[in-house]
This record gives structure tokens, C-alpha cells and sequence, in this order.
């Protein structure tokens, strides 16, 4: 059935070369039910019998075909491709018609329809309409009042050219545009990784509109914007456009090439897509896989449109340590370093400030409350004592409470709710309206590795799920959440945890489970050091952590005290000790019958890559690990360095 085409019923009813397809009224005489009986059509996804009957039964009745569709391709000679013209305007109108030609041609539309247009409004109505359509907001009624005392013949174009001066112009028309090329100030997809900086773009399109900035200035500065000469704030902040689209970071960083490959392609058709339609009004997507089936778009065509597409890419923010960059490059920057070199000193300047009036006002704060003397312990960053509400003393990181939580007399907690105690399930109905609730700090001016987290806890009941008592939030990767903090592991072996993307127990299974009495104050900490240890503690004491670090070394070697678990906690890992050496990461011990040991690592082996990625530390491994288990793949390709030739060896790891 070569040159079979089923996009019209003519092209169905002639076939392709070995003949018609269908046959109205003769389902034995149609070689497409043929097809279709032998599971042979659509490839790969047989119909069932039901609807191969109904196949059947449709091309008995007479194979009806509802609609019609053009049997022609369009050419550069369509309708609709053809410069625009002067037209002369009808001119049976009667007179009150015959103040602009849209009028002329509204009223001979109306006649040929045997309609007649409404009565004329009044003033009043009139000053209403036209503001809420300019401007989309109702006038003051001293702008009413005004208009209705205005009898000159031109009133309405005066109020009309005031109103398309006033900047609210620009905000309600740039708001049809901003969403046809599709302006989010976030990126979508699983992460949805908020946009900070894409107001520019926002404000660039409302000046452009009170400016009554020409339509092909306007365009080209989107398309092309950056390269336009003369450079201007404009035409940069313009292209940003171009990267408006939803961006799925989690495929563009994949560690399968072909994934990464296909992602970015999706990525450039969307924004070639949103281009051609906004600007050209044709769907040229099509011709991504094939030519154009209606519009005159050659599959060539496409990929030399997407050619000149192919170096834009969304800026990210500078992440060597993740290797990423020759993938993500940062965007072409704003301002000219010397401006950011001085928008920087400003800035530090406001946020030193801030922090001088946020400390002024917790000591202000502080010396209205009861003294609480820290003793020999060093100044904390933040400290939150819930005396009235959630002001920090030392900085200015006032929380935010966020559903049921509350502050009750000196402490932040979760009131129970009210719940029918008639109910006969007076257990679930209390789950059930518990919900939850958070204190949230303002964001920190820097990243923290290097910290203690502190939390007083005031025992009400022992929880049934696992509850966060704190955490400290932070970038790390690309756009990639980690965490850090406190929570309770309730169950048969109850326990404290570092609740971090990589988890230390702080009791292993069989030891003394973690006691959470009802009534008792406790006091807990956790220390996260630069070299990547994390102490427990309670009410003073070290808690155990359960990284079990000896006995792994070759016989006759001794583990070194600096050496960490590779994906140690709850995600998935190697059964390899880590230790750092002159900025490699170097195997310092195997564990035996792990799956560094199935794979013959050895100590003194330099971990360079896992999935293509590079790892540095113990973190860039367990999110490397990680990575490969949420992906559903067993193994992981890792890359070493070993002595002796070959000098690089790719092992094949089944992770556990």
C-alpha cells in the first residue's frame, strides 16, 4: 500500500499503489480491513475484535466520512501567506456609520446578516467600556464626571489617546502577549524550579507597548535581541522568550546521552513552535519529523529554522562542582562586569545594613525579654525562643507560620484539633483533620556546610510517622534540593535521624531504640563538619551513629579516621570506604561481598565519574547513586583510575 494517504476520504477511497483502501459497501474489497484483520495495522498495536468489527461495519454502511478537508497542500501561494493589502472599505453605510472604515466594514457584515447594531451608548457607559478595554480598570468618578461635562466634538479621542498614555496601558495588553509566548516565572516539570530573574522580560514588553514600540522592532528584538547592533538592555532582555518554555531538568541532566539528546530536542521544537506561532501564525512542529502535511514546510526547512536556535539554552547559575556547565552555559548577563561589579558592592551594602538593623532589633528585642545566658557557647547565626512570635534573635530569619502550627508559651507546636468525640472513629477522624504545619525562616544570605542544628523538644506523645523537628535547606547540584536536619523515626526500632538526602541512623538496628517520654523536655543537636561528619546529640551526650567504618581495609590495613561509607544511610551504595587525597576521591577500603567488592575495586583506586558524572566527594556519590536507583537501573558505570595499564578502567557496579 505504498503512497497510501487517509488524511481525506478521496485519498483513502483511491489507495496507493495496490489499490483502493476502502471500499464503500464491500469490507472484503478493502485492502486497509485486510491489513487491520491480520494484525498488520496500526503497527505494533493490533485492534481488538471489537473494533476490528466495527471497522467493518462502518465501511459496510457506506464508510460515511463527516467533515471535509482541503485535498491540496498549501503553497506559497495560499490565502493566508500573502502579504497584506489595501482594501477599499463598503460604502452603502449610512452616515453615522462612516467615521472610520473598521466601522464601515462592522455595519456592511451586520447587513448581509439582516442584523441592525445596538443603539448608541451612552456617555456614561462609554468612559466605563473604553477604560476597562485600554487600561482594565473602571475610571474615577471624577474622570466620569469630567467626560460627561465635556461637550467638545473630540472628548472621546481625548479621553481615548489619555487613556493609551496611561502606563496601565501597558500592563493590561502586555498581559495578552505575555501569555502567547507562554511567560511563566517558573520552569515546570517535577521540579518547577522557580524563575527569579525573568521580570525583566515582563517589564521589557510593558514598556514596549507604552512606548507604541513598532511591531518588527518589537519582534526582532525577541528573536534576535542579543545580536541586533546597536546591544541594548531591550534587545537582550527581549530574547529571554526565547527560553520562556518549560524546561525538564531532570531529563537535560540525565546520565543516558540519548535521553539528554531527545530532552533537548523536545526542548528546541517548543521553542521553535512558540516562535513560529507568534510571529508567522503556522504549526511548523510537524515538520520535525516529516514535510509539512497542509502548511508549505519542508522537513529541511525545519531543521535550518532550528539551526539558528541551536545555541540558545536557559541561563543557570555557576555550578562547577557539579560539572555541568559545558551542558547549562549561564546566559548572556545584563549588565557588563563592571556594572555587576558595582551592583554587587550595592547590594552587600543593603545586606550589611540589614543585618546591622536585624541584630539592632533582636537586641532591642532580647533586652525586653528574661535573660537567657548562653554561657561559654559560642553566638549563634539564628536563635528562636517563640516568646510572641516567630522573631529570630542575632539575624533577621523571622519564621513564617505555615498551616496548623503555632506558637503556645514559649514553644512552637501543632494544637490538637477539634474533633467529634461521638464519632465511632474518633482515631481517624483526628488523623484526618490533624494536617500539618511549619515555622519557615526567611532565605539565608549563604549557603551554610559547615553548622549545628539545636532544638529544645517538648515531649506531648510519641508520634506514629516519622516527624521533621528541623531543617536547614540549601542548591546543591542543578537546582537539586538538599537537606539537612533532625527527625524522629518512630516504629520497632525507634530512632533519631540526620534528615538529609543521604541518612545516619543514630541507633543501627539492635541497639537500644531512641526513648521519646511523654512529659520530658529533651535537648537535641546535630554537627555537620567540612570534612563531612555528622555528630548527634542528646541532652548533651553523643548519640551513636550507625557507619559502621572498621573491619573493611585489606588484611593488615587499618581504615583512615577520615575515611566515610560511600552512600551511607538509607539510599542505595557501593560497600566502599572514601577518603580524599590531594582533591581525588581514593578507595581506602572494600567491604566484603559488597558491590564494590563483587566489581574487584581496590583500595588505592581513584573514583573519577559515575554515569559520566564527576564525583569529588561523598555527597557527589550518594547523589550520583541516587540518581541511578530513582531511574530504576541495578548498575552504575563508574570510572577509575587505577596504577598500571590501562590507567583508566570502566567497571560495572550492581548498586545495593
Amino acid at each position: 500500500m505504498g503512497d497510501l494517504a487517509l488524511s481525506s476520504r478521496g485519498a483513502a477511497l483511491a489507495g496507493g499503489t495496490r489499490g483502493p483502501a476502502i471500499v464503500p459497501g464491500d469490507p472484503s474489497a478493502s485492502l486497509i480491513l485486510a491489513r487491520v484483520a491480520a494484525d498488520e495495522m496500526p503497527p505494533g498495536a493490533p485492534l481488538s475484535s471489537e473494533d476490528k468489527q466495527i471497522l467493518r461495519d462502518w465501511i459496510a454502511a457506506g464508510a460515511e466520512w463527516p467533515g471535509t478537508l482541503s485535498e491540496r497542500r498549501a503553497g506559497s501561494d495560499w490565502w493566508s501567506l500573502q502579504p497584506l493589502g489595501n482594501t477599499t472599505p463598503p460604502e452603502s453605510v449610512p452616515d453615522d456609520w462612516q467615521q472610520s472604515p473598521i466601522d464601515r466594514w462592522i455595519y456592511s457584515a451586520l447587513d448581509e446578516k439582516g442584523l441592525r447594531p445596538s443603539p448608541e451608548a451612552d456617555r456614561r457607559d462609554l468612559i466605563r467600556r473604553v477604560s476597562f478595554s485600554l487600561i482594565g480598570l473602571p475610571p474615577e468618578p471624577a474622570e466620569v464626571d469630567a467626560f460627561l461635562a465635556d461637550q467638545s466634538p473630540h472628548a472621546y479621542e481625548e479621553l481615548v489617546d489619555q487613556l493609551l498614555a496611561s502606563p496601565h496601558y501597558g500592563e493590561r495588553w502586555a498581559r495578552h502577549w505575555l501569555d502567547i509566548v507562554r511567560f511563566a516565572e517558573s520552569e515546570g516539570f517535577e521540579r518547577d524550579v522557580p524563575r527569579d530573574h525573568v521580570w525583566p522580560y515582563r517589564d521589557y514588553v510593558i514598556r514596549s507597548f507604552n512606548r507604541d514600540k513598532s511591531y518588527l522592532q518589537f519582534a526582532r528584538e525577541q528573536i534576535a535581541g542579543d545580536v541586533m547592533r546597536p546591544v541594548t538592555r531591550d534587545g537582550v532582555a527581549a530574547t529571554t522568550m526565547l527560553t520562556l518554555g518549560p524546561v525538564d531538568a531532570i531529563g537535560l541532566t540525565s546520565a543516558v546521552l540519548e535521553e539528554r539528546m531527545a530532552v533537548r530536542e523536545d526542548l528546541l521544537e517548543e521553542m521553535l513552535g512558540t516562535v513560529t506561532q507568534t510571529f508567522l501564525g503556522l504549526t511548523v512542529n510537524c515538520a520535525r519529523c516529516h514535510d509539512h502535511k497542509f502548511d508549505p514546510i519542508s522537513q529541511e526547512e525545519y531543521y535550518r529554522m532550528k539551526a539558528a536556535f541551536q545555541a540558545v539554552w536557559a541561563p543557570t547559575k555557576p555550578n562547577p562542582s557539579a560539572g555541568l556547565d559545558g551542558l547549562f552555559p549561564y546566559g548572556r548577563p545584563l549588565l557588563s562586569e563592571a556594572e555587576q561589579r558595582r551592583r554587587d558592592a550595592q547590594v552587600r551594602e543593603i545586606e550589611d545594613r540589614l543585618r546591622q538593623i536585624g541584630a539592632d532589633v533582636g537586641s532591642l528585642y532580647r533586652a525586653a525579654q528574661p535573660a537567657r545566658p548562653l554561657g561559654k557557647a559560642p553566638l549563634p547565626l539564628a536563635r528562636w525562643t517563640f516568646d510572641t512570635d516567630g522573631r529570630a534573635d542575632y539575624a533577621p530569619l523571622h519564621l513564617t507560620l505555615v498551616g496548623r502550627a503555632a506558637l503556645d508559651g514559649g514553644s512552637l507546636g501543632l494544637p490538637a484539633p477539634p474533633v467529634d468525640e461521638t464519632d465511632g472513629n474518633v482515631r481517624e477522624a483526628r488523623e484526618a483533620a490533624a494536617g500539618t504545619g511549619v515555622g519557615v525562616s526567611e532565605k539565608l544570605a549563604v549557603e551554610i556546610r559547615e553548622k549545628t542544628l539545636e532544638v529544645w523538644l517538648d515531649v506531648q506523645s510519641v508520634p506514629e510517622k516519622s516527624e521533621i523537628l528541623m531543617e536547614i535547606r540549601s542548591l546543591s547540584g542543578y537546582r537539586g534540593a538538599s537537606v539537612d536536619g533532625i527527625q524522629f523515626v518512630p516504629g520497632e526500632n525507634p530512632h533519631w535521624e540526620n534528615f538529609s538526602i543521604g541518612s545516619f541512623r543514630s541507633k543501627g538496628p539492635g541497639a537500644e531504640p531512641a526513648e521519646l517520654p511523654p512529659g520530658e523536655r529533651l535537648h537535641l543537636a546535630i554537627s555537620y563538619t567540612g570534612d563531612g561528619t555528622i555528630r548527634m546529640f542528646r541532652d548533651g551526650k553523643p548519640l551513636e551513629i550507625a557507619v559502621e567504618l572498621g573491619g573493611w581495609p585489606e588484611a593488615g590495613g587499618e581504615a583512615p579516621s577520615d575515611a566515610r561509607e560511600s552512600g551511607a544511610g538509607a539510599g542505595p551504595r557501593l560497600g566502599a570506604l572514601l577518603q580524599q587525597r590531594d582533591g581525588k576521591l581514593v578507595i581506602a577500603g572494600v567491604q566484603p561481598g559488597s558491590p564494590a567488592a563483587q566489581a574487584q575495586l581496590r583500595r588505592g583506586d581513584v573514583l573519577v565519574s559515575i554515569e559520566n558524572e564527576p564525583v569529588s566527594d561523598g555527597a557527589a556519590v550518594q547523589r550520583a547513586l541516587r540518581k541511578v536507583a530513582d531511574g530504576g537501573r541495578e548498575h552504575a558505570l563508574l570510572l577509575i583510575e587505577r596504577r598500571g595499564q590501562p590507567r583508566f578502567v570502566a567497571v560495572r557496579v550492581e548498586i545495593a
